[in-house]
């Protein structure tokens, strides 16, 4: 699954998010390179039938989804994302 975290205004990047899928973590620290946008991270799933999405923003609020099926590109939005 691949999560795209769209911040709030002035962090639209999400930088500092941490997200967990199937309480696995995952940090965005900065730009990636490679191709990739900065706000994009992957989790490696193997067979799973459907997961479990949290996210923490830099700023403490919370998003959570359940029941995530895997192999696609989710998009999780901070409460004040434009």
């Amino acid at each position: 699954i691949e999560l795209d975290l769209l911040g709030p205004p002035g962090n639209a990047d999400a930088i500092g998010a941490v997200a967990w899928v199937d309480e696995v973590p995952r940090e965005l620290y900065g730009p990636r390179t490679y191709g990739q946008r900065a706000s994009r991270l992957h989790f490696g799933l193997g067979h799973s039938e459907a997961v479990a999405v949290r996210v923490r923003w830099p700023d403490g609020q919370v998003s959570e989804a359940a029941a995530v099926p895997p192999d696609r590109l989710i998009t999780v939005r901070h409460p004040d994302a434009d």
